[in-house]
């Protein structure tokens, strides 16, 4: 029996070629789109969990409000926090400090014989000794307990180690010279690990101890409460309340922070955030690396979801469809004695459920109850689905395209970066930095050069509190500080608004600053040229503002504009800004790269283009564009070939009809006219569904940026344009084939 239900299915499945397609090739992509979708969002909320003891480990957060106003919450502390909870909390089993190697530095691995290994590297973290017992990494090579113990150890990758040594070389013991960094000096390899997991929060290729880091003036004088340029982790014991910890955080800021805070009306609210939340929490500043909303994974889900759905329709669709046309069969089998269960069984190993009464077979047709309204209403939910996944990916693509082609407010286009060197005399290195920018300018093709303490895209050098001359303590606002020297605005071309850029021929003006537009208004300053009568309190100075700059964006355009300030420097060892023509661009980048080893032996020549690394920020927004596109084309493919089917199965069903219709003179153009208006009318009903839907979706993704497009009306009018061509051309096929039958073959039976 079971050979004779086999040879019963494959036997329809290829008499009806096109159906057993449409819903084997449908199933099949919903599946496994699904299933990527779904593989996709398990490591999205894997991120951290591959640490041993991830339950109990904590990041502190603080909150901070000024005037009872809330100013927005960030992950970084000073380097006084995590001791003072170990030693005033009884919950807390270990603290771990963090800190990024800021601005980066150049490793040396020199060899007895050859050639040394030079690279400059950014992802260099500075950590506790307790960080390698705390967080779970597997060791290659070394003692991951003792690794750090030694202040001038350093501990590196797997990719790392392969990088500076060549095979037959072992890490362990060779020594690492670090050059430009904030701990320069010889690191001896005590640990090779393997590489971090692609699902941590937390990266790096070196990890150095933080005692040589507090050795540096910056925190030497620091009482660990004033530069906050760490992050903060903190391990739990077993049975530990983290809620019953947080409630004793307010009498532990008063105790160490009351004081400072009382004096600029303040207040700091600490909490503890569990590292499993990290990476699906955005919104917290100073991240450490790309999050990810928890609502852009629930969106995956329902996308997984639509998509399985869209499949599953064409199957149902399809099936009950075909039921209809094979109701005779039934009708037949149960006639000769088949029994009920060997019926449910065949259909079942064919995959289709079908109901039908042995009135079938005295030649009434007659529709299941009720499945023509289902099938209408099924095919409404597929071109609901598919008409918001294509305004989705529209509205994901414009603004991308916004954000690429946005005016920055300063030249993006054609300007080169090159790394400033590490590895520098501090006696000559002023007069170095300044002859290669001098015989850079001297280059063909050269437009002009500028130094920088940062770049855009690249964070900035201080970020502090400032405020108005005059104005209370409690009224400062955070800003930022980039130090540039004078000719960064004209080679940036960055529009002045009022009085003038820096002259290194004037005293006073490499003392003073230069503002923003959006510094106007947050400390007061009235209009551009009011400004620059002001003077603004910065640190512990007060300087004056020598000319206002109209709003650049530093930064993402995720991000509004913020009081950005430019203070002046001769010339600056962090990067070098070369605006280039385009003509001839690698024998400029050629000769740049000859001038810079001459001027800077022993460091690595590296340098990328500004444009690139700006729109490096759109990464996670671009790859969520093209996942979207995919998935939404995928969607509308297999829509397309339910509604292929459909519209054959629909179209046969009705050839006695239009035979009948074309013998008493109907047009071939009328026939179509009527069949597609069925189809015509499921569509129209799906777009005033899905536009409020899809309307409600599109803002709420649009509300993440600060610079974005508006919701014009060709964002969801060529979405269904879009849908209707491709719906009504799919079926036009089919029906256009029906329609230009002879009527003589059709009804000859009749």
């Amino acid at each position: 029996m079971f050979k004779n239900f086999l040879t019963l299915a494959v036997r329809n499945l290829l008499k009806r070629k096109l159906y057993s397609f449409i819903n084997i090739f449908g199933l099949a992509i919903g599946v496994a789109v699904c299933l990527v979708i779904l593989k996709y969002v398990d490591f999205e909320l894997s991120y951290d969990s591959f640490n041993k003891d991830a339950s109990r480990i904590y990041r502190t957060v603080t909150s901070s409000y000024r005037n009872g106003e809330f100013r927005g919450s960030g992950v970084i502390s000073g380097y006084a926090q995590g001791p003072s909870l170990l030693a005033d909390e009884p919950e807390v089993k270990a603290y771990i400090r963090t800190h990024p190697m800021y601005g980066g530095a150049v490793v040396t691995y020199k060899r007895d014989a050859g050639d040394p290994s030079t690279f400059h590297e950014e992802s260099m973290q500075f950590v506790d000794s307790t960080f390698l017992d705390v967080f779970t990494y597997s060791a290659l090579e070394g003692n991951l307990n003792t690794a750090l113990d030694n202040p001038k150890s350093v501990v590196i990758t797997k990719k790392t180690a392969d990088k500076y040594f060549k095979k037959g070389e072992d890490p362990l013991g060779k020594i690492l010279l670090v050059s430009g960094g904030w701990a320069d000096g010889d690191y001896e390899v005590t640990a090779v690990i393997s590489e971090v997991p692609q699902n941590s929060h937390f990266t790096f290729d070196f990890l150095f101890p933080t005692h040589n880091l507090l050795q540096n003036d910056q925190y030497k004088h620091d009482d660990g409460w004033g530069w906050n340029n760490f992050h903060t982790y903190v391990e739990l014991n077993p049975h530990a309340d983290v809620k019953k910890l947080e409630e004793k955080m307010p009498a532990f800021i008063q105790k160490y922070r009351g004081k400072d805070l009382a004096e600029s009306n303040s207040k700091d609210v600490l909490t503890f955030q569990p590292i499993l939340d990290i990476h699906l929490h955005p919104g917290l500043d100073y991240e450490t690396s790309a999050t990810v909303s928890v609502n852009t994974i629930y969106f995956f889900i329902i996308i997984a979801i639509f998509i399985l759905a869209i499949a599953w329709i064409n199957y149902i669709n399809l099936s009950t469809a075909r039921a209809m046309e094979r109701a005779r069969e039934v009708g037949i089998k149960k006639a000769v004695g088949a029994l009920r269960s060997q019926l449910i069984f065949q259909f079942v190993f064919e995959a289709v459920l079908v109901n039908a009464t042995t009135e079938v077979l005295k030649g009434k047709a007659e529709k299941l109850t009720g499945g023509f309204s289902l099938r209408k209403a099924l095919v409404v939910f597929q071109f609901a689905s598919s008409l918001i996944l294509i305004a989705g990916t529209f509205a994901v693509y414009r603004q991308l395209v916004f954000m690429r082609n946005q005016d920055k407010g300063l030249t993006m286009n054609q300007m080169l970066i090159v790394n400033g060197p590490k590895i520098l005399d501090r006696k000559v290195a002023k007069e170095r930095l300044i002859t290669m920018k001098n015989e850079v300018k001297k280059i063909p093709g050269v437009i002009n050069v500028t130094t920088s303490g940062a770049i855009p895209g690249g964070g900035y050098n201080w970020g502090t509190g400032m405020r108005k001359d005059g104005a209370q303590r409690e009224e400062s606002k955070t800003g930022s500080v980039v130090w540039v020297d004078p000719d960064f605005v004209e080679t940036y071309g960055i529009t002045i608004l009022a009085g003038r850029a820096f002259n290194p021929e004037i005293k006073s003006d490499m003392k003073s600053i230069l503002i923003n537009e959006a510094a106007l208004t947050a400390f007061g300053l009235g209009t551009a040229e009011n400004a620059l009568s002001e003077r603004i309190i910065l640190g512990g100075d007060t300087v004056a503002i020598l000319g206002v700059l109209k709003n650049y964006h530093w930064n993402s355009l995720k991000t509004d504009h913020s009081p950005w300030l430019f203070k002046a420097d001769t010339i600056s060892s962090r990067a070098y800004s070369i605006h280039i023509s385009s003509n001839k661009i690698s024998e400029t980048i050629r000769q740049v790269e000859k001038q810079y080893k001459e001027a800077f032996p022993g460091n690595p020549f590296d340098y990328y283009f500004l444009d690139d690394f700006f729109n490096a920020q759109y990464k996670a927004d671009q790859q969520f564009g093209k996942i979207f596109s995919l998935f939404a084309l995928l969607a509308i493919v297999i829509a397309c070939l339910g509604l292929w089917g459909l519209a054959s199965f629909t179209t046969t069903q009705k050839l006695k009809e239009i035979g009948i219709r074309k013998v008493l003179g109907a047009s071939v153009s009328s026939i179509m006219s009527l069949l597609s208006w069925q189809f015509l009318k499921l569509i129209m009903i799906a777009t005033v569904i899905a536009l409020p839907l899809a309307l409600y979706g599109v803002h709420s993704w649009l509300s993440s940026f600060a610079f974005r497009i508006g919701l014009q009306w060709e964002l969801f009018v060529v979405p269904v344009v879009i849908l209707m061509v491709l719906a009504l051309g799919t079926v036009s096929l089919q029906i256009l084939r029906g329609a230009n039958v002879n009527p003589a073959k059709i009804l000859r039976t009749e």
